[in-house]
């Protein structure tokens, strides 16, 4: 199944475009407020498409400039101006990096390479704090009296949050007196779509003008009236159209032809090694041409580290036309099978010769895990939150039958002190004919015990502590299962968000109202699988327990009383084991004295401690090792 739709065509065809996400169709999109966020970090790196592939360059600006930022915009291009903060007026758009343009830190425009720059309007950071109506970044007068296809290709960071509005192009033919929109062929108003989290590029041509020596164009942005975020506009090139050329939009790992969840729909960051299936890769194929592209598709290579260990090909589209874009996907045959960092690196390839092949390629990666299942990328960017008898989490699809020993998740301040938060995970069996509720079953064992809300375990923005829920005793997920791992607190909670979500896979059930929601963001909540790093908060010595240097375990476990706790020195040494409850407080502490190199042991006795869960540390050669211990 593929799915084809318009990149933009304001004088070949007319408007029609096909959903690229096949969501419920009532779903209902939370989207992150002013009061549930605190300060933002830039979202993840992607690389854009080159803006060339331009037959007769016109105008190019990359706004590159020297000199300090926020700086003003290069010779010949104009902005309004605004109302500032202290009564006075100035300009709406400034050339930006990533960081000042976030200096309000509610703008997180995503890096792209190191320190670039663009033409961004921020309607909340000092000193503007401005409404923006209709606030613009203008062209020099450009010729187009010998133009035969004209076009204008460009960035966009455009996100929408916080109610931010409309973007839309707009062209002046006399002198900038008067101003028609032209319309992006994508959307039924001719507006520019939104995109959270990453950088668009856009084709729209400008045939109509051919012919006019004095054409203008304005990229233009309306805040809604709301206290919204920005708009950023970055390499801007017109000039005609060449006949043929392919660009390669994004690499993702998933598959996005896939006809429902399941099936790697979702782009993992993390995947435990016991759920490592065939690799699946979409990417998204643009015809920025004037001419028809014949059996285009793209080209997939798997690198494990520096290695390559696969290629694969998807199926290829037999004429895309110009200036459309295709989303392919393929399965490929590879099945990771080590602990490591694999990358994909995708091409896009025609039977045509590109007149530009610099944006052909693009490449995204992910870790093989021990045992930890994570959709976000690890750094709190926002913070949703969570009344008490709200739930929310993340989907995850499950490949082979496998046990798992809790849930972590990241708490943000503004989580209620003293109040608890406790995991749940819950399988998704299908969706409300009526409705388009998603209806969650109730997993056997899954309910983790309470553990209170401490204040050092809350994350500030960039933050990256998570605490670990485990379950009482290990869960069973089986194979094709798609899973919500869920927290729920009986306080306030803030979840930090990490990452934009493509499609409903991270969802909020509201008590308020009894209803469902999908976020924007991914929630920083992971599923953890027999791993040694699930007895203690992960930002503790997260090498040290990964490792466990000294294959520390104890048997049995669960034990109720007693247990035999065994590890192995490759030199003798001094050694403490210690034990602590669910909530971090000290139970016991043992010196075991100097202990030779080779198998030791240790005889823990638990009959008098209370059922539940408990963390056992042992410390030898300044290394500590962290393990999960359950007492029945």
């Amino acid at each position: 199944m593929k799915k084809i739709y318009l990149l933009a065509m304001t004088a070949l065809l007319g408007t029609a475009a096909s959903a690229q996400i096949n969501a419920p169709a009532n779903a209902r999109k939370h989207v992150l407020t002013r009061e549930n966020v605190s300060n933002l970090v830039p979202n993840r790196q992607e690389a854009r498409s080159n803006a060339g592939s331009m037959r007769v360059t016109i105008l190019e600006q990359d706004f590159q400039t020297t000199g300090n930022l926020p700086g003003a915009l290069p010779t010949g291009w104009t902005t309004n101006d605004v109302t500032l903060m202290d009564a006075t007026t100035g300009p709406a758009f400034f050339v930006h990096n990533a960081t000042t343009a976030n200096a309000g830190s509610y703008w997180p425009v995503a890096e792209v390479g190191v320190n670039n720059r663009f033409a961004g309007a921020n309607d909340d950071a000092p000193p503007c704090d401005c409404m923006m109506d209709e606030v613009y970044v203008e062209t020099p007068s450009m010729d187009f009296s010998t133009a035969l296809n004209p076009a204008v290709t460009f960035d966009i960071y455009h996100d929408g949050n916080f109610g931010g509005g409309d973007a839309w192009l707009q062209a002046s033919t006399d002198g900038g007196t008067t101003w028609t929109q032209v319309n992006y062929s994508g959307d039924v108003d001719g507006l520019f779509p939104l995109q959270e989290g990453f950088w668009q590029t856009l084709v729209i041509t400008l045939f109509e003008f051919g012919g006019q020596a004095d054409v203008r164009l304005r990229f233009t942005w309306s805040d809604a009236g709301s206290w919204a975020s920005g708009f950023g506009v970055d390499n801007v090139v017109v000039g005609d159209l060449e006949e043929f050329s392919l660009t390669l939009d994004r690499t993702i790992q998933g598959d996005w032809n896939t006809p429902f969840f399941g099936d790697s729909y979702w782009d993992y960051t993390q995947i435990p090694l016991a759920q490592a299936d065939s690799v699946k890769v979409t990417g998204i194929l643009s015809n920025t041409g004037l001419g028809t592209l014949t059996n285009a598709r793209l080209q997939v290579e798997i690198f494990q580290g520096a290695t390559s260990v696969a290629t694969a090909e998807t199926a290829s589209t037999p004429e895309l036309i110009s200036l459309t874009k295709d989303t392919v996907s393929v399965v490929t045959s590879y099945i990771p099978g080590a602990i490591g960092t694999y990358s994909i690196t995708g091409t896009a390839v025609a039977d045509e010769v590109d007149a530009d092949a610099t944006d052909n390629s693009s490449s995204v990666s992910f870790d093989v895990s021990e045992c930890t299942y994570a959709r976000d990328i690890n750094t709190a960017q926002a913070f949703f939150q969570l009344e008490a008898g709200d739930f929310a989490g993340n989907l995850f699809d499950i490949y082979n039958d496998e046990e798992y020993y809790g849930i972590q998740v990241a708490l943000g301040g503004g989580s209620t002190v003293g109040g608890t938060v406790t995991a749940v995970i819950y399988e998704l069996t299908g969706f409300d004919a009526t409705t388009g509720d998603p209806i969650f079953e109730f997993v056997d064992g899954s309910q983790s015990v309470e553990a209170p809300v401490l204040d050092e375990d809350l994350n500030t923005a960039g933050g990256q502590d998570f605490i670990c829920l485990p379950f009482e005793g290990p869960v069973t997920l089986t194979a094709g299962g798609v899973y919500l791992a869920a927290v729920a607190g009986t306080d306030v909670l803030r979840l930090p968000v990490s990452g934009s979500n493509s499609v409903p896979g991270s969802w909020v059930y509201t008590d308020a109202d009894g209803t469902y929601g999908w976020t924007q963001g991914i929630f920083m909540i992971r599923m953890i699988g027999n791993c040694v790093t699930c007895g203690a908060p992960i930002g503790d010595n997260v090498e040290e327990q990964t490792a466990n240097t000294f294959g520390v375990r104890a048997m049995p476990n669960p034990a109720s009383a007693a247990t035999l706790v065994t590890f192995n020195l490759e030199g003798s040494s001094a050694v403490e084991l210690t034990v602590r409850d669910i909530t971090g407080k000290l139970v016991e502490s043992f010196n075991l004295g100097n202990r030779a190199a080779g198998n030791n042991s240790f005889e823990l006795n638990v009959a008098n401690y209370e059922a539940g869960v408990y963390t056992y540390t042992l410390n030898a050669n300044g290394i500590n090792v962290t393990s999960r211990l359950v007492v029945r």
